[in-house]
């Protein structure tokens, strides 16, 4: 991962509000030094997020002069869902369309799709040409379960709607299939759906369905209106199970970012004076790495520590989660505010929230994650064929956050 200065990191900022996101990390700084402030402000009226582009400008006249700033910088998950998918799947091909592999290219997956159904349909013969907008907001929605958006966009039985889902064949297939897997994993009738996070957090989603109900006011002359009200009743079918595990899982990431980077350094230290008097008291060393496929969280030092989960509980776990503390530990401890997939903090820290995030990618890609979700779903062993190993190329990348 390629790291940068503070003050480079603000004009990444000011770039990224302008509406250059798409570009390198080194263009969008080159399109900031290529321009004098009073230039600078000059555009203002001309960047896609005007108060943003503002406040960035303030901040780099702040580290220009030598000011302490409290501006924030956020950079977003390039199609974090998919992103997840891809991690999980190990899927090079998804990695590569989301920025998880290659180090010197500003995926957009929206675009890679647009571009594959054009040429796809151009082939055939037909004029029809495919706007990203569109593309993306039916890639959005298809990966959440969504059947109805894309038919709004491309049509009913249509050689653009066929054309599109073989497009995302070819630039996310890992996704296809991860897709495939949670679709199958509704339990007809049930009236909910619910599985564990390993931070411990416990999703339930309870299967609602929509009903009108017809409401008599007799004491305002028989005056009647409809109610529409969510009944918890079970379906045979339903699509929302892909949506709801992929978000428990982004909303894994975000409470783990939180505690990687904003973490209490007493509950740290204390897991690792434990973990080291637990196999000083078991007699053997603790292994150099862990075979284990689990998904490891740092909510587990403070478990550990407060005893809530014996040491014992996580042995096969624990030459991992020192790693992910020393990790931690390596630098001071920072604010950081999530919004969904955007993450924010200081210029000075973001190499720091970059590295977390890859971190948690390489972890994702490295557990079986997606099969344990899925097995409390199904409440039977759930087993899922890799489709590559994408651990290491991850550890290469440089725009999973941009």
């Amino acid at each position: 991962m390629k790291e940068f200065k503070g003050v480079e990191y603000i004009k990444i900022a000011v770039a990224n509000a302008f509406g250059l996101d798409k570009e390198l990390f080194e263009d969008r700084i080159k399109w900031v030094d290529s321009k004098d402030m009073q230039a600078l402000h000059g555009l203002v009226d001309d960047a896609d997020e005007p108060a943003i582009y503002k406040a960035a400008l303030f901040a780099l006249e702040d580290a220009y002069a030598g000011r302490p700033s409290g501006f924030m910088v956020g950079l977003d998950a390039c199609s974090s869902g998919v992103q997840i998918m891809g991690a999980l799947m190990n899927c090079k091909v998804t990695c590569e369309s989301t920025g998880l592999i290659d180090p010197n290219r500003r995926a957009d997956i929206y675009t890679d799709v647009t571009d594959v159904m054009n040429t796809k349909l151009a082939k055939l013969g037909m004029h029809f040409t495919a706007a990203r907008k569109g593309v993306k907001e039916a890639l959005m929605t298809h990966f959440y379960g969504s059947k109805m958006k894309p038919k709004e966009i491309f049509g009913e039985d249509t050689q653009e709607l066929a054309t599109f889902y073989e497009s995302l064949k070819v630039v996310a297939p890992g996704a296809v299939v991860a897709m495939q897997h949670l679709m199958d994993a509704w339990q007809p009738y049930a009236l909910k759906h619910e599985w564990v996070l390993p931070d411990g957090f416990h999703a339930v989603c309870p299967v609602l369905e929509a009903e009108d109900i017809r409401i008599r006011v007799d004491e305002l002359d028989g005056t009647s209106f409809t109610h529409r009200v969510d009944l918890n009743q079970g379906t045979e079918t339903g699509l929302s199970i892909a949506a709801n595990v992929i978000h428990s899982i982004d909303a894994l990431l975000v409470r783990e970012m939180s505690r990687r980077c904003n973490y209490d350094e007493y509950v740290l230290e204390a897991c690792l004076t434990g973990i080291d008097a637990y196999f000083e008291e078991q007699g053997y060393p603790m292994p150099a790495s862990s075979n284990s496929r689990e998904f490891v969280s740092l909510r587990w030092a403070e478990l550990l520590v407060t005893g809530e989960h014996a040491y014992c509980d996580f042995e096969d776990e624990l030459p991992e989660l020192v790693r992910l503390i020393e990790l931690t530990l390596a630098h001071k401890a920072f604010p950081v505010v999530c919004v969904h997939d955007e993450f924010k903090c200081h210029a000075n820290n973001m190499n720091h929230l970059r590295q977390h995030y890859m971190t948690m990618f390489q972890q994702l890609a490295d557990s079986n994650l997606l099969e344990d979700i899925l097995g409390q779903i199904h409440g039977t062993n759930y087993r899922i064929t890799p489709m590559g190993s994408v651990s290491h190329a991850i550890g290469n990348s440089n725009y999973f956050l941009s």
